[in-house]
C-alpha cells in the first residue's frame, strides 16, 4: 500500500460519510501526486474504428490487458507464470463462449463516438475490457490484475464532491477532462448550468458508470447516494431497503450465536 492508495481510500470512506471537505482534501493529494497521469486513448493521429486492433496499443487498453500503468494508483497483481489467476475470463467468458453480457441500457449511455466502447467490447454487449482484442489465450492470458483505485476513479469522486459543494464549473471541468480522453465532446456551460444539483450528480454519476463500467463501483455510487432503488426496482425489482445489506456469513453467526442475520435474510 502507498500513500496514493491510502489517500483515494480516504477520498472514497468520505464519500461515504457524506464529508465533502474531506474527501475534496485527499482527492487533491491524489491528484497532486506526481506518481499518477491519465493513460491516453484519443489520439488524433491514429483512426481506431478503421482499424480495430490498433486499440490494443493504446495506453488505456493496455491499463486492463498489461497492469500498473500511470493511472493505477492500488491494484492486485496476478502472475500465470507464478501460478496466480484473476479468472476474468471464466466470468465474462471469450469470442463465442460469453458467461454474462452487458445490458443494453449501460451501452446505451455511451456516444458512438465514445472509444471506451472499442476498449470495453468486442460485441455490441459482450464484455473484453480486461482482454486483448486480437489474439487472446485464455489460458496463460487469464491472469490481469484487478484494479482498486485509479486515478479517472478519483477524479470523478472529486467532481461529484465538488458539484456537492456548489463548485458546478469546477466539477465538469473534470467530468470534461475524462471525456474528452475517450474522445467524446465536452459537456458544455450553458448545459451543465441548467441543470439542477441532482440532474448534475445523476451526469456526473453517469460518467462514473462508463468509465468504470465491470470495475465494481457502479452498485456501491447507488447505494452510496441513495439511488440503489430508483434506479434498480425497474430493472430487477429491488424495493426494500432492508436489501441493500449483505447477509451475515453463516459461518460468523455459528461462531457466536448471539449475532442476529440481517431482517431481509431472516
Amino acid at each position: 500500500i502507498t500513500k496514493g492508495g491510502i489517500d483515494a481510500i480516504y477520498t472514497d470512506y468520505y464519500m461515504w460519510r457524506n464529508n465533502m471537505d474531506s474527501a475534496l482534501y485527499y482527492s487533491q493529494q491524489v491528484l497532486s501526486n506526481a506518481n499518477y497521469k491519465l493513460a491516453q486513448l484519443y489520439d488524433p493521429n491514429v483512426n481506431y474504428f478503421s482499424t480495430p486492433s490498433l486499440i490494443d496499443n493504446a495506453e488505456y487498453a493496455r491499463m486492463f490487458t498489461q497492469g500498473f500503468s500511470t493511472e493505477s494508483i492500488f491494484e492486485i497483481a496476478f502472475s500465470y507464470p507464478e501460478g496466480s489467476i484473476s479468472n476474468f475470463s471464466s466470468l465474462y467468458g471469450f469470442p463465442g463462449q460469453s458467461q454474462f453480457m452487458a445490458t443494453s441500457n449501460i451501452v446505451s449511455k455511451f456516444d458512438l463516438s465514445d472509444l471506451r466502447l472499442m476498449v470495453d467490447f468486442v460485441s455490441d454487449v459482450q464484455v473484453y475490457k480486461f482482454f486483448e482484442k486480437s489474439g487472446y489465450d485464455k489460458v496463460t492470458q487469464n491472469d490481469k490484475n484487478i484494479i482498486l483505485y485509479r486515478l479517472s476513479d478519483i477524479i470523478l469522486l472529486r467532481a461529484e464532491a465538488l458539484n456537492a459543494t456548489g463548485r458546478r464549473g469546477d466539477a465538469f471541468t473534470l467530468v470534461n477532462q475524462i471525456r474528452q480522453r475517450a474522445g467524446v465532446a465536452a459537456v458544455t456551460a450553458d448545459k451543465y448550468n441548467a441543470f439542477s444539483a441532482s440532474e448534475a450528480e445523476d451526469y456526473i454519476l453517469d460518467e462514473r458508470s462508463r468509465e468504470l463500467c465491470f470495475e465494481g463501483k457502479r452498485w456501491y455510487d447507488l447505494v452510496r447516494t441513495g439511488r440503489a432503488i430508483p434506479v434498480m426496482e425497474p430493472i430487477n425489482g429491488l424495493n426494500n431497503p432492508a436489501n441493500l445489506l449483505w447477509p451475515i456469513s453463516l459461518n460468523v453467526i455459528r461462531q457466536n450465536p448471539a449475532i442476529e442475520q440481517n431482517n431481509y435474510y431472516k
